[in-house]
């Protein structure tokens, strides 16, 4: 129903409370619902749900009080329920459970679905529902009216004295990964949320608790939908903890890292360069977990993400080149939002890399984190830092593409041999996220620069140097082909040893 409509929208337009004796007396109130519902709405009392800000966020209503009208302390009781209904409201969203109007009652059912403990303003235990009994054992009447302070106790004396401060400050406290000891001797981490319930007057109402226990599973998933997809951590969780146990898997490893950062940074201040990094990495990141993609770190203004660990699929390779592509793709978008705050634009660097590499979950039992470590995450790295040279956007290794099963746009770059690596290997560059703005005639670049690099490793080094040419006055940014071109004139004066493979040897990391 529209917000506008019936008692409940004239409730939510005004905010007014609406105590209606008599309901088909009053023109706002709509009786198709009766008809439809086959009911007889006698009185109703109308409440709007208000935030800590005054924003109201929804309407309460209750229905035929036997007997009488709604009278006064029914009003102070329905709106002492709209405000703890509130509180509920705010603490999913600050939790970010509430990302969106579609799974707005999703987000509020999820947070009432944890433990809830009201103190009324004597200190005593008002109210325990189901999640919290689950929670802390026993059964609910072996909590109503008892002391708060006594229930708390046993070695929870620090807890008694944040409900003390919060009551003198009034202001809510949240308690992240603390642990409590229950009733019975035992321990659990739990994520604890108090709240001052003041009534319509300002006055002290009690204490709100709202408590999640993070123990054993919830933990494991709490911690591991920080860096992968929900369908990943649900299949880890079904094959149980092992799966994070350290493990030799091959892998794709992609590595992004935002050009110009420092002197960006400089320019927004502390707060702009904040601000700005959130807005990216959360683009970037649904890059990343759009393609099956696991988020390892971020490293300053880099992203590191793995694919194939610690669940390794068919099409890693293929959903590492994806990602990287659609982080283009992204960007060119969010770019445009920018030019419209009159923000200057970003660009990133893309490197991916394929290969064999441990992977496991590393630290301690309340904090871990989930990594990969071996040759492959070094050269995704320095195929990363490539980019500049090349000029390119994305630069991939050849074992990346020969396990790719999705043929995408690409061109070879070089035979490199990077600083700390014996053995030499392809780099391509991927093309796919380019439109001719971005890369004017690629269709005629691509023929000269491939006849030139087949000149080239053949020492013919006046084509090379002319199909290159070539090359650059369809696109004069072409930097591929002047390296080549640059390259070929040194070695047109002093050529290579007759045992030249072609390769080049990076000097630096």
């Amino acid at each position: 129903m529209p917000a506008t409509a019936g008692l409940a929208g004239a409730c939510f337009q005004t905010g007014s409370t609406i105590n209606v004796p008599d309901a088909y007396a009053d023109p706002r109130f709509n009786q198709q619902w009766d008809v439809t519902n086959n009911f007889r709405t006698r009185n109703i009392l109308t409440m709007a749900v208000e935030g800590k800000s005054g924003k109201r966020i929804g309407v309460m209503q209750v229905l035929n009080k036997i007997g009488r009208r709604f009278e006064a302390i029914d009003e102070e009781r329905l709106h002492a329920f709209a405000a703890q209904a509130a509180i509920a409201i705010e603490n999913a969203e600050l939790f970010g459970e509430v990302i969106s109007a579609r799974n707005y009652n999703e987000s509020i059912l999820g947070s009432m679905s944890n433990g809830v403990v009201t103190i009324n303003a004597f200190g005593n235990i008002e109210k325990i529902n189901a999640a919290a009994l689950a929670i802390f054992g026993g059964e609910e009447l072996d909590y109503m009216g008892t002391d708060a302070n006594t229930w708390l106790a046993r070695d929870n004396e620090w807890l008694i004295e944040e409900l003390s401060t919060m009551r003198g400050e009034g202001v809510a406290r949240t308690l992240l990964d603390v642990d409590v000891t229950i009733p019975g001797g035992d321990s659990k981490s739990l994520n604890i949320s108090i709240v001052p319930l003041i009534d319509q007057d300002g006055d002290d109402n009690g204490t709100l608790m709202l408590v999640e226990d993070i123990t054993g599973e919830k933990r494991l998933r709490g911690t591991m939908s920080r860096f992968m997809t929900k369908e990943v951590a649900d299949k880890i969780l079904d094959d149980g903890e092992d799966s994070l146990a350290g493990s030799r898997v091959n892998a794709s490893i992609l590595f992004a890292d935002l050009r110009g950062f420092t002197s960006l940074s400089e320019q927004l201040g502390a707060r702009g360069t904040v601000a700005m990094l959130n807005e990216y990495f959360g683009e970037m990141t649904d890059a990343i977990f759009n393609w099956q993609g696991v988020l390892d770190k971020f490293i300053g203004d880099s992203i590191m993400a793995v694919y194939g660990a610690p669940i390794e699929g068919d099409r890693d390779a293929d959903n590492a080149l994806a990602s990287a592509v659609e982080m283009k793709q992204i960007l060119t978008r969010l770019n445009a939002v920018r030019a419209e705050r009159n923000e200057e634009p970003l660009n990133i660097s893309v490197g991916i890399a394929t290969g064999e590499v441990i992977a496991g979950t590393i630290g301690s039992a309340k904090r871990m984190e989930y990594t990969v470590i071996g040759d492959c995450v070094n050269v995704a790295a320095r195929l990363e830092n490539l980019t500049r040279y090349y000029g390119a956007d994305i630069i991939v290794s050849e074992d990346t593409l020969e396990q790719a099963k999705v043929s995408v746009l690409n061109r070879e770059l070089d035979l490199i041999r990077v600083k700390g690596r014996a053995r030499p290997g392809g780099i391509y560059e991927i093309l796919g996220h380019h439109t001719e703005e971005t890369f004017p005639n690629m269709e005629a670049v691509l023929h000269h620069y491939q006849a030139g690099l087949t000149a080239y490793r053949q020492r013919n080094w006046d084509q090379a140097i002319a199909e290159f040419a070539a090359a650059l006055a369809a696109h004069e940014d072409d930097r591929p082909s002047q390296i080549y071109i640059d390259r070929a004139r040194v070695f047109k004066e002093s050529p290579p040893p007759d045992d030249w493979d072609g390769v080049w040897t990076m000097t630096s990391k």
